[in-house]
């Protein structure tokens, strides 16, 4: 799997207050952020645009996996 050395977090923080229904609904969407899963095939040009893809998704926040987990 490819590392991306320093991605930097470029999402938004969770909000401090959450007063609102739609804060709430928000807060709570940003923290199942770190389980999403997003698979990448490793054929035809996939594979050479893997490191640009990992880097995207760390600095979104979503965290790195090893394949097969």
């Amino acid at each position: 799997m490819f590392r991306v050395a320093e991605a930097p977090l470029v999402a938004d923080p969770l909000p401090k207050i959450q007063i609102t229904a739609a804060q709430k609904n928000r807060a709570a969407l940003m923290k199942k952020r770190s389980e999403i899963r997003i698979g990448m095939p490793r054929v035809l040009n996939m594979y050479s645009q893997t490191p640009i893809f990992t880097g995207y998704f760390a600095s979104l926040g979503i965290k790195a996996e090893k394949p097969g987990v």
